[in-house]
């Protein structure tokens, strides 16, 4: 997630226009490495020390202030930044925070059984309503698989993250999601699929 956020910097910097400081070569160098060696750490006490300067450069402060709300980048990118130092040595020792704050792109389907107790019928209260919820990735590229999911749907709970409202999408830096996630949910409650299901809105 770290080295995420430092290369969404670096690349929206550049697309901007908004080349970083000559001095900063080496961090913008280490953050475009691919490392495909699992057993190398990819914060590097190189990296961390080049990114520390980086981050606190007048350049990289005015730049995300006054362009913040114009790319993509994860909402907990200062939580990483300034665990950079704890974060990168190995073996890691984690943080009951680190898993607060993590972030893993989901992709496919994820389908849970949740058993409840009968609480509807006293005569019953021996056996358990099994519910089945089905957890579908809201990437746009992952929308296209949802279809197959639809028959037989009692209610629908559509999650939205209220920090969309000024931040862009992941696949297209041009769009807020908060506007995506609201064209998404039109198109969801107008589906004469769903006229007689139960839509829950969360404002996550």
């Amino acid at each position: 997630n770290t080295l995420e956020c430092l290369r969404s910097i670096v690349k929206s910097m550049q697309q901007f226009g908004l080349a970083p400081d000559p001095k900063f070569a080496e961090t913008v160098r280490l953050t475009s490495v691919e490392l495909n060696d699992e057993s190398q750490p990819v914060l590097s006490d190189a990296l961390v020390q080049a990114a520390a300067e980086f981050l606190k450069s007048e350049a990289v402060k005015s730049f995300m202030t006054t362009h913040r709300n114009q790319f993509w980048i994860l909402d907990a990118h200062p939580y990483y930044f300034n665990h950079m130092s704890r974060i990168a040595p190995r073996p890691y020792e984690y943080a009951d925070e680190d898993f607060i704050f993590a972030r893993v792109k989901t992709s496919g389907v994820v389908q849970t059984t949740i058993e409840v107790p009968n609480s509807f019928n006293p005569a019953l209260r021996h056996r358990v309503i099994n519910y089945e919820m089905i957890d579908v990735a809201g990437q746009r590229s992952e929308r296209r698989k949802w279809i197959q999911y639809f028959d037989n749907v009692d209610a629908i709970t559509f999650v939205v993250n209220l920090a969309g409202y000024a931040t862009r999408m992941f696949e297209d830096d041009h769009t807020l999601r908060m506007n995506d996630e609201l064209s998404l949910f039109k198109q969801v409650v107008g589906n004469p699929i769903f006229k007689d299901n139960h839509i829950f809105l969360v404002l996550n």
